[in-house]
């Protein structure tokens, strides 16, 4: 086997690992998080949750803390606190980390939410709206390769490498949130 065939080889097979160790990575989280809030609904703890059908609190102001939790500023003004020791600040960083995934999850159920009420109204409007289908798509496209790039490089941030940069996707959702305005909703129901 030539030295180009050994290479490209060793590269698959390490790609295969790096996958395999973010999706374990993933799903490990993801079961983290589930078991944490039964223990805490267990114990009396009140959990907050945005209902389905709660839209009073726009996304925008639910989501504004995410822009800062994991700011490399914000983290080390933190850090620089007197009588921090490594093992509280280690503790903090993972806090911040497992909140930030909690948004994360949630985002992506509103995501999803926000998709299916367009579906509808595309289904619902005519012709003329088959653009919105389109815009959609892209923009389902768009949120999707932003959740992955998003998964890695907070795996990474999880060891200390890189920054998380959060706007893009928050501006998704924030696009499918103004489509869903009122005035939006009953133009499109005024076409059909």
């Amino acid at each position: 086997m030539s030295t180009l065939g050994i290479i490209l080889s060793l590269t698959f097979v390490l790609a295969g690992f790096a996958s395999a160790a973010l999706f374990c990575c993933i799903r490990n989280n993801n079961k983290h998080f589930s078991n944490l809030g039964s223990v805490a609904a267990g114990a009396g703890t009140e959990i907050r949750r945005r209902e389905s059908g709660s839209d009073k609190l726009s996304l925008e102001a639910y989501y504004r803390p995410m822009r800062h939790m994991l700011d490399p500023v914000e983290l080390e003004r933190a850090r620089a606190l007197e009588r921090i020791s490594p093992e509280q600040w280690k503790e903090f960083r993972t806090q911040r980390i497992q909140a930030f995934r909690t948004y994360l999850n949630d985002l992506k159920v509103d995501f999803r939410r926000l998709e299916f009420k367009l579906r509808y109204m595309a289904l619902a409007g005519t012709a003329e709206h088959a653009d919105l289908v389109i815009r959609l798509n892209k923009l389902k496209a768009q949120f999707g390769l932003g959740m992955l790039l998003l998964e890695f490089r907070l795996l990474a941030f999880q060891f200390g490498v890189g920054s998380i940069e959060i706007s893009a996707l928050l501006d998704g959702i924030h696009q499918l949130e103004r489509a869903l305005e009122p005035q939006h909703a009953l133009a499109v129901a005024a076409s059909a």
